[in-house]
């Protein structure tokens, strides 16, 4: 009896031995599946490296499977989307990564690229609203990026918010002092919203960065214009037309300047100088007779105020101008005549002159 059941006990060892896994096996199996989950990502990191990202977004994605908590791995997948332009995907696995390791700055900053790359997509459809919230996500994951700033900013303006636009391109510059494109959108923003002044001080800053751009010491020198600084303005513009010198509005410019700082001999040749480059502009023909006439030059006055009216016979200032020109000149009869004509065009003008001929 005792043999039976000693019989029996080595039976039923032998049966577990051979049926039951045991923790050697166990641990044994998972080292293996472990092995193979490494191999996937070896091969995956080894693509991503030679630029295969398709390749390398399969391998991490079998490899995952595998081993679901290798945080690396995740990491690199956003990185593999992102540069296949799937930044969707990226959002998704880029996520995964955060929430298990938060201290994961690489993630994070990649996350934060992916998040931009979609607002930029939402931009270019108008999708303001989407593109905004996007640009908000990316500046909570990097708060230090001055691009991202920049590129909420961008949104802002686009919708007329230039309030926040403002603040937007602010930040970015606080956050790098030399950001010009957000000195621009800075000065732009505050020239919206009626700051002309710190409109004008934004683009100091930007001809601080790049002296040589035309352009901005032309907008410069508006800004300042129109704030009524005009002997800075005055300097703008002559940098602007030493770096523009066959720019129509740039000798336009400058010409405006003279004339508010009182030095209109030299406005006339700022002007002649914009008639070079436009001859038949009729603004600037009349700007020029007007010119002509302060500086008590009547003759040069009456001809370029006749070419003017020339190419545009309803140009009512011309008319006006031309009827002050011919009471200077006692010419009577010609300034009657302009009244005549600007009673058809303009009965403010033609009243006012008239009120001067019968003075």
């Amino acid at each position: 009896m005792v043999k039976q059941a000693n019989v029996t006990k080595l039976t039923l060892i032998l049966i577990l031995t051979v049926f039951t896994p045991t923790l050697a096996q166990t641990s044994f199996a998972a080292l293996q599946e472990s092995n193979t989950a490494q191999a996937y990502f070896d091969r995956a990191y080894a693509h991503l490296k030679e630029g295969r990202y398709k390749e390398a977004v399969e391998a991490y994605k079998r490899g995952i499977i595998l081993k679901a908590d290798y945080v690396p791995a995740y990491t690199n997948l956003g990185s593999a989307y992102i540069k296949l332009g799937q930044y969707e995907e990226a959002i998704g696995v880029l996520k995964q990564a955060l929430q298990m390791q938060p201290e994961n700055t690489y993630a994070r900053t990649n996350l934060g690229t992916a998040y931009t790359e979609v607002g930029v997509r939402h931009f270019k459809s108008e999708r303001w609203d989407e593109a905004a919230d996007n640009f908000k996500q990316a500046i909570s994951l990097n708060p230090d990026s001055p691009q991202a700033h920049y590129n909420l900013g961008t949104v802002y303006a686009a919708v007329g918010r230039y309030k926040e636009t403002a603040e937007a391109f602010a930040q970015a510059i606080n956050l790098k002092a030399d950001y010009v494109k957000a000195y621009e959108g800075l000065s732009d923003s505050y020239s919206r919203l009626g700051q002309l002044e710190k409109a004008a001080e934004a683009l100091k800053q930007v001809v601080r960065f790049k002296p040589n751009d035309g352009r901005a010491w032309g907008r410069l020198g508006t800004a300042l214009f129109l704030s009524g600084k005009y002997e800075e303005a005055l300097e703008a513009s002559k940098q602007e037309v030493r770096l523009l010198p066959d720019d129509y509005l740039a000798h336009a410019s400058l010409g405006a300047a003279y004339i508010k700082t009182g030095h209109d001999a030299e406005a006339v040749r700022a002007f002649k100088e914009a008639l070079r480059i436009k001859p038949d502009d009729v603004l600037m023909l009349d700007t020029l007779g007007a010119t002509y006439y302060k500086l008590g030059r009547w003759d040069e006055a009456v001809e370029s105020l006749v070419r003017a009216i020339s190419l545009k016979a309803d140009y009512a200032p011309a008319h006006y101008n031309l009827g002050l020109t011919y009471i200077a000149l006692n010419n009577r009869d010609g300034a009657l005549e302009q009244y005549r004509i600007l009673s058809q065009l303009d009965e403010g003008k033609a009243k006012n002159l008239l009120q001067a001929i019968n003075k």
